[in-house]
């Protein structure tokens, strides 16, 4: 099989301690197979720990503590797991964790995921234009529908690197790549409604939402995409190498490119509200944005198919 990865893959490793936002809070871990075999094997004082701390109901799973903590995630921000029993018995989530994996016929696609803190910092931050690492081959033919989503996602990484244009000039562009692709309203109070009525992971995005939503400020989401244009363009760029290639499967072209352009505009427009409280934005509260947006967004299921269906129902 033939695996890619972006070439900025290969920069990432956990920052454990240092990590503001752990993965180990507030996310249900759950266990593999394997692992959950493996740990009802363990003796002496860690095997009881694991004994107490581990739920077989439905999908087996860690049961976490207090302010959702999971139970093997120390005072001091490591994991006693990995400590007592090493990296290659942390069970597969914990291992694979923030990246993700998106499979066409014999040909697997990595990359890292915008939940975690250090992937948005090598993300963003990246200088290089956007290139694939490929390792192994392939030995069956990729679909008809696979070529043509590749080759329409390779256009609109090309489209929104072009530093010729503007960044808004850019996200514009790609949504003339796609049939039948209507122009999101650009009301953002509008969007900030509709985001409110998804699942909510964190009462912070709530509270953030409701302050688009009741702002009276002329929130000019125009300029603070350009005084952060690179990382804007890396960002849609990573939403349409994440999720354009799902396409293949769900026909969902058009709806993709309209989440990658609502998705980088909301993004904006949250970091113009904290300029108009705050004076000034840095590049942190990017950061601190992103990884909030992607968590909430990206990691729940149902909010992306609502958000498909929005999109879809634009188009029609």
């Amino acid at each position: 099989m033939e695996t890619v990865t972006p070439s900025y893959y290969s920069k990432f490793k956990c920052i454990a301690d240092k990590c503001r936002h752990s993965c180990c809070i507030g996310w249900e871990i759950d266990i593999d197979e394997n692992t959950l075999e493996f740990y009802r094997n363990q003796k002496g004082e860690i095997g009881e720990k694991l004994k107490e701390n581990i739920s077989c109901e439905n999908t087996p799973h860690f049961i976490l503590g207090e302010k959702e903590r999971c139970p093997f995630l120390t005072k001091s921000g490591l994991c006693e797991l990995y400590i007592k029993l090493g990296e290659e018995h942390l069970c597969d989530i914990c291992t694979l964790h923030p990246r993700f994996v998106n499979y066409l016929t014999d040909r697997k696609e990595v990359g890292l995921g915008l939940c975690c803190e250090e992937a948005v910092r090598i993300i963003l931050s990246e200088e290089s234009k956007f290139t694939l690492i490929t390792e192994g081959s392939r030995k069956e033919k990729l679909s008809e529908d696979e070529r043509e989503i590749l080759n329409l996602r390779d256009l609109c990484i090309h489209t929104l690197e072009d530093k010729r244009k503007s960044i808004k000039d850019r996200l514009y562009d790609l949504l003339s790549l796609a049939d039948y692709c209507t122009v999101p309203d650009l009301n953002i109070k509008y969007w900030a409604k509709e985001y409110s009525k998804l699942e909510l992971l964190d009462e912070n995005w709530g509270v953030i939402l409701n302050k688009l939503i009741n702002s009276d400020e002329y929130l000019n989401f125009e300029e603070i995409l350009n005084e952060f244009e690179d990382a804007f363009a890396n960002l849609a760029v990573y939403f349409i190498y994440r999720h354009l290639v799902k396409a293949a499967e769900d026909y969902c072209t058009a709806e993709y490119l309209q989440f990658t352009f609502i998705s980088v505009l909301l993004t904006a427009s949250i970091l113009a509200l904290l300029k108009s409280e705050k004076g000034e934005v840095k590049t942190e509260d990017l950061f601190e944005t992103v990884r909030m947006y992607s968590s909430e967004i990206e990691y729940s299921d149902e909010n992306m198919e609502t958000l498909l269906d929005i999109f879809n129902e634009m188009n029609f």
